[in-house]
């Protein structure tokens, strides 16, 4: 990795789409030309993805009760 390679936190935030389109195209373009990013992100790949939210969680993030559901 280099001084222009992002926080590993970009590539957790960019594999989950959580990146504006302008910021996900950025990195995308630097992945092309930077080997050190592209094995960081596989090894990224590797991680389990999260598993969903438990109910109580979601109705909590939502704003709800679990029994508003």
């Amino acid at each position: 990795m280099n001084d222009s390679c992002p926080d590993p936190s970009v590539w957790v935030a960019w594999r989950a789409g959580a990146l504006a389109p302008a910021g996900h195209s950025r990195w995308e373009g630097h992945l092309t030309a930077c080997a050190a990013c592209r094995a960081e992100l596989a090894s990224l790949a590797s991680l389990a993805a999260p598993a969903p939210l438990r109910p109580a969680l979601q109705a909590r993030s939502e704003g709800l009760s679990v029994r508003d559901r």
